[in-house]
């Protein structure tokens, strides 16, 4: 669906998180995309030129955007990839992208837009417009977010392992019994019985 946007001029820090699974190293991955054309674009994520991984933000009509591309090719055919990107504009107009959760080099291929102006279309995952149904993404997509804000390295780099292993961050074990808590030789005085009956509550 859409992503409510404020006027043009308001919408200028965000990041956009997505896993993807290829079968070619070409396509579109998501994007704002009115039928008029190119001008017409609020923002363009994709894959080109062999795996690499381009996002483009547009400011208006005139055709002034920022647009930044990774100076390696990234993405493997059969294999997930956890892709992100941070948008910083309003006047800064920088592009960072990360890969499974690591920021990596882009470059910057124009640096003139502000904001992503606000066309009234919704957005679109893995095709660039309906009307052109050959445009299609040939990929599994998967966990696509979108935020008004710009994460932090650390952020990304938590939202990757959280997803690509979620063992690291949880642990699971038995079901302990009130009885067996109680009988532990861990409990030895009146603050670990204290400490004991917190547990039992939040257990049962």
């Amino acid at each position: 669906g859409d992503m409510k946007q404020p006027g043009d001029g308001a919408l200028t820090n965000m990041t956009w998180e997505r896993w993807i699974k290829p079968k070619s190293e070409d396509g579109i991955i998501m994007c704002k995309y009115n039928t008029q054309g190119i001008d017409y674009v609020s923002y363009f994520i994709g894959l080109r030129e062999n795996g690499k991984f381009r996002s483009i933000a547009n400011q208006d009509v005139g055709g002034k955007n920022t647009h930044a591309i990774t100076k390696n090719s990234y993405s493997k055919i059969g294999q997930w990839t956890y892709l992100t990107s941070t948008f910083k504009l309003g006047g800064i107009n920088d592009i960072d992208m990360f890969i499974n959760g690591f920021e990596v080099g882009v470059e910057q291929i124009s640096k003139n837009g502000n904001y992503m102006q606000n066309i009234p279309v919704s957005d679109d995952i893995g095709r660039i417009r309906k009307e052109q149904s050959t445009d299609y993404a040939d990929a599994i997509i998967d966990e696509v977010r979108w935020s008004k804000t710009v994460r932090s390295n650390a952020w990304i780099e938590t939202s990757f392992n959280t997803m690509n292993d979620p063992s690291s961050f949880i642990k699971c074990s038995k079901v302990v019994s009130k009885t067996s808590l109680i009988n532990s030789q861990y409990l030895n005085n009146l603050q670990d019985y204290q400490y004991l009956f917190r547990i039992i509550r939040l257990i049962f």
